[in-house]
């Protein structure tokens, strides 16, 4: 950039090429466009329209605090990861017919287990403890699960982000958000990096396989860990099937 001037020609060519993978983020920060991408699973419409406010559920919601004490129907969810991904931690509140975003954590990186375990030990004691929470434990498997145990954290389920069950999940914070079922306050923060909810909601894609499954990935530079700890923790909010089993029967 030239001094007191505008970006030369060849930073913003270098800049364009670094957003190559996510045109869409060009838009946003660039050419200060909003932009509707086809693929996206959740649209910048349905995002917006469940922000809590007085208008949309009755008030203008605020994160709980962490430090504080609260009483109520808790649901957790937790997307764990260590190094190249971010580990998310999302509570919800379940209040009459209608479920509520009251916190959300962004672990640093690298994330230490230990420090998880501890922060969600923390906030299950002063909170009253949590219905359900569910972890993906894809990677961890069920050790993760029974570190959880021993640490006396309760009600802990795992989660194998399998294709049928991230469509399932997905599928369901989708209906919630389309049913007007649920809400968050407006959330913004600075670290672990910069970052908004509304524009982490935005930023999982889907498309159709040639098997009839939908599959989920989310453009390089970006970060899908906020959706799917949200959509673990409004998944915790009801019965998980059996995982779809499937055999190749010989001829």
């Amino acid at each position: 950039m030239t001094p007191d001037g505008p970006w030369v020609p060849a930073m913003v060519e270098k800049v364009k090429r670094q957003f190559g993978d996510d045109p869409s983020r060009w838009r946003r920060e660039m050419e200060a466009e909003w932009a509707e991408d086809e693929d996206v699973w959740l649209s910048q419409s349905l995002i917006v329209s469940c922000v809590g406010t007085v208008k949309s559920c009755g008030e203008d919601l605020q994160e709980f605090d962490p430090e504080a004490t609260y009483e109520g129907d808790f649901f957790v969810g937790l997307d764990l990861a260590q190094t190249r991904d971010f580990c998310v931690l999302s509570v919800v509140e379940r209040l009459n017919d209608k479920l509520f975003l009251r916190h959300l954590k962004i672990f640093q990186q690298p994330t230490l287990y230990s420090s998880v375990l501890g922060y969600l030990k923390m906030l299950q004691d002063r909170w009253g403890g949590f219905a359900k929470i569910r972890v993906d434990f894809t990677r961890e498997g069920p050790s993760i699960i029974a570190d959880m145990t021993t640490a006396g954290i309760d009600n802990a389920e795992g989660v194998n982000f399998s294709v049928p069950r991230k469509s399932e999940m997905a599928s369901l914070l989708k209906q919630r958000m389309s049913n007007k079922k649920f809400f968050y306050p407006l959330l913004n923060w600075e670290r672990p990096y910069r970052g908004d909810i509304c524009t982490e909601l935005n930023v999982e894609r889907y498309d159709l396989r040639k098997d009839g499954t939908i599959g989920f990935s989310h453009p390089n530079g970006t970060h899908d860990d906020c959706f799917w700890s949200i959509a673990l923790a409004v998944y915790a909010t009801c019965e998980m099937s059996p995982e779809p089993f499937l055999t190749v029967v010989p001829r």
